[in-house]
């Protein structure tokens, strides 16, 4: 439980930066998920074109 307890005072202390800095955290955060969501689907694009 130490583990669990460790990670919500790292999110608490987060979360209490100001306001901006914990936006542009989750705006790149965002944008590198849907980066990594896009790269896969061209990635599986590709490679059915390959195979058909």
């Amino acid at each position: 439980m130490a583990c669990k307890d460790k990670i919500v005072r790292v999110y608490e202390r987060f979360l209490e930066l100001p306001t901006a800095i914990v936006l542009a955290v989750m705006w790149f955060a965002g944008v590198g998920l849907l980066g990594l969501c896009a790269l896969a689907l061209y990635t599986c694009w590709v490679l059915l074109r390959a195979v058909a």
